[in-house]
């Protein structure tokens, strides 16, 4: 099998959405130490970017497979979607995305999509809503067991999350539907 082959379909980057991601995060198999496996089950999660398409990527790892299969006799396999989620965007010139620059202080638009997972992809599947993924934390620590933020860059995110809710709603801070 051609592992580059399929490394090279997922392995792909835009200048706004970032990099697409494989990681193998479950292996299982076997009954104990001494006995040799008869079955083995790889969990793989793959987070695609614009413009990948999920159903062309899957018939590529199907591909793939199916060459291992026959030229291993007894190989045998079943490819199965947990989940699948589009990527999402936001346009750098949304009023949401430029307020949230504006209060970061940043002069040149640093906007980048993530590798990671988020809820966004769940409620706003077809980007119609404006859609922000910032938080406290370090990026390179996100869905990782040793995760954790730290607690003053907790405390600025509310902050920022707050003021940028003020300006974004027209709301003023002291009036009865202020915040």
């Amino acid at each position: 099998m051609e592992k580059s082959r399929v490394g090279e379909r997922i392995k792909q980057s835009s200048n706004t959405d970032g990099p697409s991601a494989l990681a193998l995060t479950r292996i299982d198999g076997g009954i104990q130490t001494n006995v040799i496996p008869d079955r083995c089950r790889l969990e793989v999660d793959i987070r695609t970017v614009p413009p990948q398409e999920h159903a062309a990527l899957t018939r590529e790892v199907e591909s793939c497979l199916s060459e291992a299969a026959r030229e291993n006799n007894g190989f045998r396999f079943e490819v199965r979607t947990l989940l699948d989620r589009p990527s999402i965007r936001t346009s750098e010139v949304d009023q949401l995305i430029r307020l949230a620059l504006e209060l970061k202080g940043e002069q040149e638009p640093r906007v980048h999509g993530v590798f990671y997972y988020t809820d966004g992809s769940v409620l706003n599947s077809d980007s119609h809503i404006p859609t922000l993924i910032y938080g406290p934390g370090n990026e390179a620590l996100a869905h990782q067991p040793d995760e954790w933020v730290d607690i003053e860059t907790y405390l600025r995110s509310i902050t920022f999350y707050r003021e940028l809710a003020i300006r974004y709603l027209c709301v003023e801070p002291d009036s009865p539907a202020g915040l």
